[in-house]
């Protein structure tokens, strides 16, 4: 979509609605929708954007200050997400943004290097909403293969409410920094993963499509001789 924005540079009219399209669209964007913080959240950016979209149909002032603003607030909740590297894009994103507010009080020919200015902080914005994967901590799942042998105490491989790790190995997680264990509660039957039955901690670090693993937790009590592998669960959902 920024390379849209690139052809109408100039064309005052048509790169206001191309850009009105693109703020909307990142605006949902899950690295920015869940950022809620101090006087930045979701509903003070859809109230500058919506003053934006209720600016004349040029890049006059009032306009650049409501693009700007949206923009303001859409690089702040990028930049203090976990998920968005600081190299390359969190440093872009910063520099980028200076450059546009050296144009927003400036009128006449300036609202062309405006214009120049958010397209290149939207090659950015870009990047990152097509680049970077968002992760967090599991809010749904399915089960994915119920696996074979488990018990939890060697013998019995009929139970309810048993307490499974989700585990991703190191090479396939997206930020091992934000990586830790979801602790998932199943049936088991006849030594087969039959139901996933509770999320008792979301872990964090997961991204929607993982296929975890599930092991059954040796650290709890009655567990400790605990057997079985195979189970896995494709994560749906993330927080």
């Amino acid at each position: 979509m920024s390379a849209t924005l690139k052809k109408l540079v100039g064309m005052q009219f048509n790169y206001k609605l191309e850009l009105q399209t693109f703020l909307s669209t990142v605006l949902t964007n899950k690295l920015v929708l869940e950022y809620n913080t101090g006087a930045n959240t979701p509903a003070a950016r859809t109230a500058l954007l919506n003053q934006f979209i209720g600016c004349g149909p040029t890049m006059g002032f009032e306009a650049k200050k409501f693009a700007y603003g949206t923009l303001e607030l859409i690089v702040d909740a990028l930049v203090n997400n976990p998920d968005v590297p600081t190299d390359p894009y969190a440093n872009a994103l910063n520099d980028q943004l200076v450059n546009v507010t050296r144009y927003v009080g400036i009128a006449g020919e300036e609202d062309f290097h405006f214009m120049v200015a958010v397209y290149n902080l939207s090659v950015t914005l870009s990047s990152i909403v097509d680049g970077v994967t968002p992760v967090g901590p599991i809010v749904t799942l399915t089960l994915d293969d119920g696996g074979s042998g488990y018990t939890v105490d060697g013998a019995d491989g009929d139970e309810v409410g048993v307490v499974f790790l989700g585990t991703l190995a190191l090479g396939d997680q997206t930020d091992p920094g934000q990586y830790a264990d979801a602790v998932i509660e199943a049936t088991i039957a006849g030594g087969v993963i039959t139901a996933l039955t509770a999320i008792t901690d979301g872990g964090d670090g997961f991204a929607v499509g993982d296929v975890i693993t599930l092991t059954i937790d040796d650290s709890v009590a009655g567990q400790e001789l605990s057997t079985g592998s195979g189970g896995t669960a494709i994560v749906n959902s993330i927080n």
